[in-house]
């Protein structure tokens, strides 16, 4: 099997293993390294690439391959030739003016210690995410409940990042349940919920929408006793609190 070059390397390690943010700032450097121009630094010649022409014949139609040697890596030719290859681009990458600027701004996404979370997924009892934690190199999957949401909302207010007063929330679809949960839990925390096309009646999704199979799925049955008795304890029309001071909200 051939052996990616260098920067070939680089983009199927990262496309895989980090979290979004990482990756678009690799991709973001990437692209600094393919824009500078091929004048701004010396670069000998690429290693050559002998051909070695394999025929194949496909009904009648002959069909050539110049390079299929390189498919054996244990061949070595194929691994003097790949160790050239990465060798070269070594060279010209650590040439790059643009190195420096690239490795600093790694650096600071490799060392942040802010965490964030995607590609979030609803199973009763509780929602399940992506978490990406630096300076850990690999995201890890973790369980998240409404609670958690709670804590996230009283930490921006503790910490000064705003007032209870002020403190408006959106969510949609899996965000928009919620989005309805935070509402008649803690009303208090916030000054206005904005929630899109959330399901809100949990003992009632699977009998009256069009997706009641996907929900059963996704959430889980009222059928199953401790199934029902998750979603009895979350359902924001089941458990609408009857505090006067509901925030603003629009679905």
């Amino acid at each position: 099997m051939r052996q990616p070059n260098l920067l070939v390397s680089l983009f199927s390690a990262t496309s895989t293993r980090f979290a979004p943010r990482v990756l678009a700032s690799l991709l973001l450097c990437l692209a600094l390294v393919m824009a500078t121009p091929a004048h701004a630094q010396d670069h000998s010649p690429l290693p050559a690439t002998p051909k070695k022409p394999v025929v194949d014949v496909y009904h009648g139609i002959k069909v050539s391959d110049d390079y299929r040697w390189l498919e054996d890596w244990n061949d070595p030719a194929v691994r003097e030739w790949s160790d050239a290859q990465n060798r070269s681009a070594r060279a010209y990458l650590d040439g790059l003016a643009v190195r420096e600027p690239i490795r600093k701004r790694l650096r600071e996404v490799a060392n942040a210690t802010s965490v964030s979370y995607y590609g979030i997924q609803g199973r009763a009892p509780a929602l399940f995410a992506v978490k990406a934690q630096p300076p850990k190199n690999q995201p890890f999957l973790v369980a998240l409940k409404f609670d958690d949401f709670e804590a996230c909302a009283r930490h921006l207010v503790e910490a000064g990042y705003t007032r209870q007063g002020n403190l408006a929330i959106l969510g949609r679809s899996n965000g928009g349940l919620l989005m309805g949960a935070a509402l008649v839990q803690h009303p208090e925390l916030y000054r206005a919920v904005v929630s899109f096309v959330g399901i809100y009646d949990m003992l009632r999704s699977e009998a009256t929408t069009s997706n009641a199979v996907f929900n059963i799925t996704e959430f889980g049955t009222v059928q199953d006793p401790q199934q029902f008795k998750a979603l009895y304890a979350y359902s924001p029309i089941t458990t609408w609190w009857t505090e006067p001071r509901i925030p603003l909200c629009y679905s």
